[in-house]
């Protein structure tokens, strides 16, 4: 797993693709080779840390490993309870008015 951190400069809004050098190696790699690894491929898993990591793909080359993605905010823990909190709500207010025209 490549696990990214923000600099800073880490735009989260879901478009703006990134690459970033990971590693640099010198000699060969033996498990590796020279190509665009996609998450399909099952190779790596990229995550971040403070935003999500989207349409992420890995590329070996030269003596580099680089990760190209696109960020995007993590969801607050706050904001989903809210929503569920107000779906709830709607749901039983609708319960309510339904029950009361019977």
């Amino acid at each position: 797993t490549i696990n990214l951190i923000s600099d800073g400069t880490i735009l989260r809004d879901g478009t703006t693709s990134y690459t970033r050098r990971v590693a640099t190696y010198t000699g060969s790699l033996t498990n590796l080779t020279t190509t665009t690894y996609l998450p399909a491929d099952n190779v790596f898993a990229v995550t971040g840390t403070g935003f999500d990591v989207q349409d992420y793909n890995v590329t070996v080359t030269g003596n580099d490993v680089q990760v190209t993605f696109t960020a995007s905010p993590v969801p607050e823990p706050l904001a989903i309870g809210l929503v569920a909190a107000v779906g709830l709500g709607m749901g039983r207010l609708i319960h309510r008015r339904r029950g009361n025209k019977q």
